[in-house]
């Protein structure tokens, strides 16, 4: 299903290293996340993809004293991260001393994204997951 990336918090797209998410990640952030407790589907979330205009919602992260963390979308970075080696998602932001994070981006990000840029994201069900952080997908509007 090839669709191009879209982030309504941040407009800096990334490219980044799937193997990040086990090595950079701060694990107690996404252990904690809404629905953590739940199984992991192998499935998209209706709320993530806008088939009419080609979107899908990746995750976004920060950084914070050398750790990435999630901003939005634990499912789909944990999902995406076990499925393809590279993945787009949406940079936040530092959020401490830019210098002490800076190692950190460095080791989790590939590139930057180009306008428009499409990625090739897993053939995979959509179906309704339940309660979605995102709520109603006002993004698709």
């Amino acid at each position: 299903m090839i669709l191009q990336p879209y982030n309504y918090h941040s407009p800096k797209l990334v490219m980044i290293r799937a193997s990040a998410v086990a090595t950079h990640f701060d694990q107690t952030d996404l252990a904690r996340r809404q629905n953590s407790d739940k199984k992991l589907e192998i499935k998209y979330h209706e709320n993530w993809i806008h088939i009419e205009k080609n979107l899908f919602c990746v995750p976004s992260f920060y950084i914070r004293n050398g750790k990435a963390f999630v901003g939005i979308g634990r499912h789909r970075l944990t999902l995406l991260s076990k499925l393809v080696a590279e993945l787009p998602v949406a940079f936040e932001e530092f959020k401490d001393d830019k210098r002490e994070s800076q190692k950190a981006y460095d080791e989790i990000v590939i590139r930057d994204l180009v306008p428009d840029e499409s990625f090739e994201f897993p053939d995979l069900p959509i179906d309704n997951l339940g309660d979605d952080v995102n709520g109603e997908p006002t993004w698709k509007k």
